[in-house]
């Protein structure tokens, strides 16, 4: 399923994507998220995925920069490396593509790195510890996130078979050989949107630090099949801290 920017005659919203309320504008997503968010928090705001989109892309006035690759992988350990193919659909920018790098240097280590464990990586890790070691490697460099007000990341993974229930790109789901298939049976699936703003649109936290506003959406469709439900996406809030601002824009 691709989300792709949707033109709109709505003028530009400058609410916090997760405070707006719901209305009929919203897009449909055909399937309810979990969150990490508490009960008492607004269903609105629990199922925030879908307020966020409407926000990014309706917005007119900025441009939503969007990147999506998948990687397939054989599962059989860790250390089998894996083969990644760009969407062609994708229109990124220099930002959407450092993010990308370093989310595939993070799915790097969790294919390569030799561990006791022998479960599958990544499908059968922890969703929420997968989450966190996400948001830690997202962290690790302030400088990545100068520029960068508001960044969706999309996670799905799962069993070849499953491709075309969340991907619509016919370069991805029909390559057309089986023996592709048999060689890389799993993959995991990364899609990055993004708004860039001017320095002084960005929000500063009470040091003076600019902050970018980041929502992980972490779905594993292989679990459905044994638990009904459980493969709805995980849906992560984190707001992550970049460099210091001008003494000037404090």
């Amino acid at each position: 399923m691709s989300i792709g920017s949707r033109p709109s005659t709505s003028a530009p919203c400058t609410q916090s994507p997760f405070r707006i309320q719901a209305s009929s504008s919203a897009p449909t997503v055909g399937f309810t998220f979990s969150s990490n968010m508490t009960a008492w928090q607004s269903i609105e705001e629990r199922e925030s995925y879908a307020l966020f989109l409407a926000v990014m892309e309706k917005d007119y006035w900025k441009s939503v920069s969007t990147i999506r690759s998948t990687y397939f992988f054989d599962g059989i350990g860790r250390g089998g490396g894996f083969l990644a193919i760009p969407h062609l659909a994708s229109h990124g920018n220099a930002k959407t593509n450092v993010l990308c790098r370093l989310l595939e240097a993070w799915l790097t280590r969790k294919l390569v790195e030799p561990t006791i464990s022998d479960s599958i990586p990544v499908l059968e890790d922890s969703i929420q510890s997968s989450i966190l070691s996400i948001e830690r490697h997202l962290q690790a460099d302030p400088r990545v996130w100068a520029g960068i007000s508001q960044a969706f990341i999309h996670i799905r993974c799962g069993h070849v078979f499953m491709l075309d229930s969340c991907c619509d790109d016919k370069t991805i789901v029909h390559l057309g050989a089986d023996e592709f298939y048999q060689d890389y049976p799993l993959f995991v699936d990364v899609e990055i949107k993004m708004n860039g703003d001017v320095s002084s649109q960005l929000q500063l936290n009470s040091k003076g630090q600019r902050t970018s506003e980041v929502l992980i959406a972490f779905q594993n469709m292989s679990r459905g099949n044994s638990h009904p439900g459980s493969e709805r996406p995980y849906v992560h809030r984190t707001m992550i801290t970049g460099a210091s601002a001008p003494t000037s824009q404090i």
